[in-house]
C-alpha cells in the first residue's frame, strides 16, 4: 500500500504547490494551468492504488466475493479516469519542463497499455475468464504503481551525481516500467496461471463467485 501510494503523495504535494503559487519549475507552472485535471488525476490515482491494494489480497476475493466485485468496478472506473486525465495532461502540456518528446512517448505508451489492459480485464471478467482478468488488472495496477519505482531510480541516478538529461529521464522511466512488468509476467502472472491450470476446481470456484 505504501509503495503504491507514494507517487500519489508526490502528486498531492505538487498540486499543493501549484495551488499556493509555490511553483518550483515550469512543469509545476504548466500543471497549475489545468488544476481541475490534475486534481482528478491525483484523486483517481489514489483511489485506483488504494482499491487495487485491497483487491490483491486473496482473503477479500474468497471471503467476500460480492464486495470484491463492487470494489473492482470502483477501482476500474478510477483507473480509467486516471489514464484519461493523464493523457489529457500530456496533450495540454506537451513541451513543459520534464515532458520532452522522449519522456512523453514513454508516458503515451504506458497510458495506452493501461487503458487497453483495463478494457481487456473488464471484458475477461464479463466472460468469466478469471485468470485473464486477473493478469490484465495486475498489469494495469503495475503501470500505476510503477511511478514509485521510477522515482526511486531517478533518485539513485541523481544521488550518484549523474546528470538527469531529458534522454536519461525517459530511459529511466522506460527501464523502471519495463522491469516491473517483466517481473510481474515471469514471477507472478505465469506462476498464478500455472497454479490455476493445475487446480481446475479452484478455477471453477473463482469463476462462479463472479
Amino acid at each position: 500500500m505504501i509503495f503504491a501510494l507514494t507517487p500519489v503523495a508526490a502528486g498531492v504535494a505538487r498540486y499543493g504547490f501549484a495551488d499556493t503559487g509555490a511553483l518550483a519549475s515550469d512543469f509545476e507552472l504548466a500543471m497549475a494551468l489545468k488544476p481541475a485535471s490534475l486534481a482528478l488525476h491525483i484523486a483517481s490515482a489514489a483511489t485506483f492504488m488504494a482499491v487495487g491494494a485491497l483487491q490483491l489480497g486473496p482473503g477479500l476475493r474468497q471471503r467476500h466475493p460480492a464486495l470484491h466485485r463492487r470494489l473492482g468496478y470502483v477501482g476500474w472506473s478510477a483507473g480509467l479516469l486516471m489514464g484519461l486525465t493523464g493523457v489529457w495532461l500530456q496533450v495540454a502540456h506537451p513541451w513543459a519542463e520534464g515532458a520532452e518528446w522522449a519522456a512523453q512517448a514513454v508516458r503515451a505508451v504506458m497510458a495506452a497499455l493501461l487503458l487497453y489492459w483495463l478494457a481487456a480485464g473488464l471484458r475477461a471478467i464479463l466472460n468469466r475468464n478469471v485468470a485473464v482478468h486477473r493478469a490484465h488488472m495486475l498489469r494495469a495496477y503495475v503501470v500505476g504503481a510503477g511511478a514509485t519505482t521510477n522515482g526511486v531510480l531517478i533518485g539513485v541516478w541523481v544521488g550518484a551525481g549523474q546528470d538527469l538529461s531529458p534522454n536519461a529521464f525517459a530511459i529511466i522511466m522506460a527501464v523502471g516500467w519495463a522491469g516491473l512488468l517483466l517481473w510481474l509476467e515471469t514471477r507472478v502472472i505465469h506462476r498464478g496461471q500455472s497454479s490455476l491450470s493445475s487446480s481446475p476446481g479452484k478455477l471453477k470456484k473463482l469463476s462462479a463467485s463472479r
